[in-house]
């Protein structure tokens, strides 16, 4: 039987105008939706976040404003279904008025990031990125 994993729950959305901004992975330039890497407080204002954590900032596309919510539901149906999944919480930056999915860092400085397309375009020979 699936056992369910407790989601971690905020409380309120999750202000990251004040985060530190990742100096190595500041800005992700790759993928459909722009994203920012940013350092968690030494005293997050939700307990939710982690301390020190390194956090992505995961915003919608401008034709889909509300697409940031599905990184959201994602976190919450796998902890229902007993995944182990990367916490994913509603937050905003209130100086550029972005809300965004603000996703807990998933792996650590010791592995290798690959984008789906690059691992999907070496394993299947003609992968068409734009259709997937």
């Amino acid at each position: 039987m699936i056992e369910p994993i407790a989601p971690r729950c905020q409380q309120a959305t999750i202000e990251v105008a004040h985060w530190e901004v990742d100096a190595e992975f500041g800005i992700f330039p790759q993928g459909a939706r722009a994203k920012d890497a940013v350092f968690a407080p030494d005293l997050p204002a939700d307990p939710c976040v982690a301390p020190h954590k390194r956090y992505l900032f995961k915003r919608s596309k401008r034709s889909y404003p509300d697409q940031f919510w599905g990184e959201i539901v994602a976190y919450r149906v796998g902890c229902r279904i007993g995944l182990q999944v990367p916490p994913a919480f509603s937050a905003v930056n209130s100086e550029t008025g972005y809300p965004a999915a603000l996703i807990e860092w998933f792996y650590d400085d010791q592995e290798r990031f690959v984008l789906a397309g690059d691992y999907l375009q070496s394993i299947v020979r003609d992968f068409d990125r734009v259709k997937g």
